[in-house]
């Protein structure tokens, strides 16, 4: 069982990300997606984007699923989700809740976070460069300035 470094909440409301790629290739290719009912593969699409929301991890509790996957009845739910929630490995936060990890996911949002982080931080490198730039250009005008008069 893995254990997150955050919490649910943190990984609720840390997220920069506001949308994932959808590989059609992976899609159709996998075997298991392919065994899906239809409305199977509904849930597993509304799970995968509430997942994406919180770091690819999802509360594991049955009724918050359930209405996530916006499933239609709990019989139905019951006998079928199994075979969605197999994507799903378990584990906990930080604070020790059960949480579902969406195998696949989880580690491709890691690494989009990692570069988005990495793009803010030249983002803000180039401003820092450029305002100092700015700055020593000002400087040596003011003292050009001073010099003349």
């Amino acid at each position: 069982m893995e254990q997150l470094q955050q919490t649910l909440r943190q990984c609720r409301t840390e997220n920069p990300l506001y949308f994932f790629v959808f590989n059609t290739d992976q899609w159709s290719s996998d075997y298991a997606l392919g065994l899906l009912s239809d409305f199977q593969r509904g849930w597993y699409i509304e799970l995968s984007i509430a997942a994406w929301k919180s770091s690819g991890v999802l509360e594991n509790d049955d009724d918050k699923l359930f209405r996530l996957a916006k499933a239609d009845n709990r019989e139905q739910w019951q006998q079928h989700k199994a075979e969605v929630l197999d994507f799903f490995d378990e584990g906990c936060d930080a604070d020790g809740v059960s949480v579902l990890i969406h195998r696949a996911m989880r580690p491709h949002w890691l690494d989009r976070v990692e570069q988005h982080r990495r793009k803010q931080e030249s983002i803000k490198t180039a401003r820092e460069k450029r305002q100092a730039n700015l700055q020593a250009e000002q400087d040596g005008k003011a003292g050009q300035q001073e010099q003349t008069q």
